[in-house]
């Protein structure tokens, strides 16, 4: 390929990647990740931790006490503190109940799996 063609590519290849970066800083996303919080995100409180904000308000101070547990935690081990730390959900609130008590019954039952066997574990129970 010949040198200014190449150069051209590259060129384009750069004002292609600024564009993108333009777009993400203008978009919604990039401010509510810049403010700590993400789209959803409003039924558990405001980036705050005011739970009175909250759609369910015990469920939010309880995953916030979770989030104060777990603080010094990383990655995976962070992730494990605060699953196990995190109250239930109300079944009765969601749009298929049977499928949300089966889900939780089954993750209970994993619970001292991780990974992959938790996984297995899982598909095995929903089946």
């Amino acid at each position: 390929m010949p040198r200014s063609t190449l150069r051209t590519t590259a060129l384009g290849l750069a004002f292609v990647a600024a564009l993108l970066v333009a777009a993400a800083a203008a978009t919604p996303l990039a401010s509510a990740v810049e403010a700590q919080t993400l789209p959803g995100m409003a039924s558990l409180g405001n980036a705050s931790g005011d739970c009175a904000v909250a759609k369910d308000p015990l469920r939010c101070e309880a995953r916030r006490k979770a989030r104060e547990t777990c603080k010094g935690m990383r990655s995976a081990n962070r992730r494990h503190c605060l699953a196990d730390r995190q109250s239930p959900i109300d079944c009765s609130r969601a749009d298929n109940p049977r499928h949300c008590e089966a889900l939780q019954a089954a993750n209970e039952a994993c619970r001292n799996k991780r990974g992959a066997q938790h996984r297995q574990c899982l598909h095995e129970l929903l089946k």
